[in-house]
């Protein structure tokens, strides 16, 4: 007889279950020649998948399965081993747990991940208990936080819970065909033989291909200069969602009406109070789109002002963020007592400068237009992406006023609206920083409160304005442009005059080597030098003879050099 892998047992029966184990008996299998040396029981629950099998060796003819869920249906085989190996393994027995009743404690919620799609929803779901009143199964139920009147007829998830996944004991599940721009709610419930169990907490609002709950948490809000201030959000567009915008919103704190405007101008675009959780918000911008917003011009003296944005164009979710911190603007030295501050604004932001370059050109521009030293027009600050211009204006003495007196700075501040009233027939309007000033913003006085309110002008500053320059002015960078451009003209010429004067000189070189062939008039040494050394004398030209044409004569015994040849 040929020995080989013994036979499948048989008469695999539960001898009894409990809640949370199984204990079974088979009888011993055919060992075709070769002792069976143990026994591997597979087992895995009914409703998962063949390769989520389990199995638990024995070396007798019985085995107790423990750790199983109560209530629940498992498919359990039995396959023998001996030397020459693995043997054919049983017919299935199903066995069931007893429940002993449908689970008491809820499950743990869900958990999103990001599933990378614009219409899918993924889920980490919680490991099944096992146990008395343990877990059979989960079903994951949705609901959709869109008004019933606002969904479309088809659509998956409705204002009522529906289950999503009727059963399921896997790891995680993915939800599709939802909406990208529809928050919904999820839950999931634990089931066994005896029933079903609470269900979890509810995870939500979620959004498709996100992997966080929408918390709508505070704008992040830093003062950036007296009258600005950076907001930052936690963004919930992403690639999905393009069309979803936002607004912001402000209020003062510590300020009797909780009004955020800061006088006339400060607070431009605001908006009608928001009551959703208490009066005293005021809209800054409606179309904000990405996690970020610059909000200027405004001032907010401590305790500061605090923000809030609602997300727009998200379907039930509509609703603002929780309020930030108040924020302070940051605070500017006080102006001198012989000084008025006043603010500009250029028609728009000017983003592509330098702004210590830009305050520089404003104030040297200003204190040209009103005929006073440059020093007496002091830039404080420039935010807004350089469109707003705070600056201080001290007393000084006008070139052409004639009497020599001090214009005080409140008359300088009414000039410079006057100008500005005539902007396009006055020098500043075609200077490189006036011409761009916004005529219809004006000069703004700034009050110690930090409102503004617009200089009014004096029929005698009216006057003063009048006489002012209306030329061009000339820049201080038109100044570094026409000293570069006379510079360079100068070393232009300084060039060519002395290219000229090279030339003329190896000229004249090269004439008084010729000189040397000549030398003196030629004398018996001479000759008498020419045959020791050799040299040759230049031969002189016969009268009325051609040949070399003799040097002038000058002084007796000397040559005569000349210039011209």
């Amino acid at each position: 007889v040929v020995a080989g892998a013994p036979e499948p047992p048989e008469g695999l029966v539960v001898e009894t279950a409990s809640c949370n184990h199984v204990e079974l008996r088979w009888l011993p299998s055919v060992d075709n020649g070769l002792r069976v040396t143990r026994y591997s029981v597979i087992y895995r629950r009914e409703d998962s998948a063949p390769e989520d099998e389990d199995s638990l060796d024995v070396e007798t003819t019985g085995a107790t399965l423990g750790g199983l869920a109560g209530g629940t249906r498992y498919v359990i085989r039995v396959r023998p081993h001996n030397a020459k190996g693995a043997g054919q393994v049983s017919e299935s027995l199903v066995a069931l747990t007893d429940g002993g009743g449908a689970p008491l404690i809820a499950p743990v919620p869900p958990k999103p991940y990001r599933s990378l799609n614009c219409g899918q929803v993924a889920l980490e779901l919680p490991t099944l208990r096992a146990g008395c009143r343990g877990d059979g199964f989960l079903t994951v139920e949705g609901r959709s936080l869109v008004h019933a009147d606002a969904l479309d007829p088809g659509t998956r998830l409705k204002p009522h819970w529906t289950v999503l996944v009727g059963r399921t004991a896997g790891a995680s599940t993915v939800l599709s065909g939802l909406d990208a721009y529809d928050a919904a709610e999820f839950r999931i419930t634990a089931h066994n033989a005896d029933g079903p169990g609470p269900s979890s907490d509810i995870v939500g609002p979620l959004l498709t291909d996100s992997d966080q709950v929408v918390t709508l948490d505070p704008p992040r809000a830093l003062a950036t200069s007296s009258a600005s201030f950076a907001l930052t959000w936690d963004e919930l567009s992403g690639s999905c969602r393009g069309r979803m915008r936002w607004s912001v919103w402000v209020r003062r704190e510590g300020v009797e009406g909780n009004n955020a405007g800061a006088g006339p101008g400060a607070v431009p675009g605001v908006g009608a109070l928001a009551a959703e959780d208490g009066a005293g918000w005021e809209e800054l911008a409606s179309d904000v789109e990405g996690g970020g917003y610059e909000a200027f011009p405004l001032r907010c003296l401590p305790p500061g002002c605090a923000f809030r944005v609602h997300p727009i164009g998200l379907r039930g979710l509509n609703r603002p963020s929780a309020p930030s911190a108040p924020a302070a603007s940051l605070p500017l030295p006080p102006p001198h007592l012989n000084a008025v501050r006043v603010e500009l604004r250029l028609a728009k932001p000017q983003s592509w400068r330098d702004l210590s370059h830009l305050s520089v050109l404003a104030a040297a521009e200003i204190a040209a237009q009103l005929r006073i030293d440059s020093a007496h027009v002091e830039v404080r600050e420039a935010y807004g992406r350089g469109q707003y211009l705070v600056i201080d204006l001290y007393g000084a003495a006008q070139a052409g006023g004639g009497t020599g007196q001090v214009t005080p700075a409140r008359l300088l501040a009414e000039q410079l609206q006057a100008v500005l009233d005539g902007l396009r027939g006055s020098a500043l309007g075609a200077a490189e920083v006036g011409r761009d000033l916004d005529v219809s913003y004006g000069v703004q006085l700034l009050l110690d409160d930090g409102r503004l309110t617009r200089v009014r002008v004096s029929e005698a500053s009216r006057h003063s304005a009048a006489r002012l320059p209306r030329a061009p002015l000339v820049s201080p960078q038109a100044t570094a442009a026409a000293s570069f451009t006379l510079v360079v003209g100068v070393s232009l010429l300084a060039f060519f005059f002395s290219g000229t004067c090279l030339r003329q000189a190896v000229k004249v070189a090269r004439l008084r080597s010729a000189q040397t062939g000549y030398g003196r008039v030629a004398t018996a040494l001479d000759a008498q030098d020419g045959a020791t050394t050799g040299r040759v004398r230049p031969k002189r030209a016969a009268p009325g003879g051609r040949g070399t044409r003799p040097p002038p004569r000058g002084r007796e015994g000397h040559t005569t050099l000349d210039l011209d040849e």
